[in-house]
């Protein structure tokens, strides 16, 4: 993540399924994917994990379902310590 450039790397894990309207941050060396709409009328509640160190995907939480809780969250910094 240093050069800050997309690439398109081979991964293994649990892949998400290709989505819009979800949440993505990093948090420490890793990316946080939450939420978003799956098909027109099915929206999420999966929380995936990737590693850019060994390009894996991990289902953290979520079982796909329709969880109208996953649409529109957000990532708020407190300070340095704190994300909400």
């Amino acid at each position: 993540m240093a050069t800050k450039i997309w690439t398109l790397v081979e991964t293994t894990g649990t892949q998400p399924r290709h989505r819009n309207g979800h949440s993505l941050m990093q948090i420490n060396q890793k990316l946080v994917l939450f939420g978003g709409i799956i098909e027109v009328t099915k929206e999420s509640d999966e929380l995936f994990m990737f590693d850019p160190v060994t390009c894996e995907w991990t289902l953290v939480d979520g079982d796909g379902g329709e969880d109208k809780d996953g649409l529109g969250a957000t990532r708020d910094d407190l300070d340095d310590s704190r994300t909400m």
